[in-house]
């Protein structure tokens, strides 16, 4: 997984691909790109692009996404591994 820093002024954003992590909690549970679809209520190319790092989810989704896999929003963009110590 690749991490990006973008540089606004003095401050940057951490711009983390999420769709590694999001596919394996997704074949974790045995669901489909269609059924995670179906209950975020999105289409299932959306979770296609989510997957592929051609799009992201929106904070909603984000927090829906952390809840449901019962992980941190943290751990999905990134900012935290798996044992929870922060990657950053």
């Amino acid at each position: 997984m690749e991490c990006q820093f973008i540089f606004y002024g003095l401050s940057y954003i951490i711009y983390m691909e999420i769709g590694e992590r999001l596919k394996d909690l997704r074949k974790s549970k045995n669901l489909l790109q269609k059924d995670l679809a179906s209950l975020l209520t999105v289409r299932n190319t959306t979770v296609s692009a989510w997957e592929k790092g051609d799009n992201e989810p929106d904070i909603k989704t984000i927090k829906q996404l952390a809840v449901f896999f019962n992980v941190t929003s943290d751990y999905l963009i990134g900012l935290e591994n798996d044992d929870g110590t922060k990657n950053f």
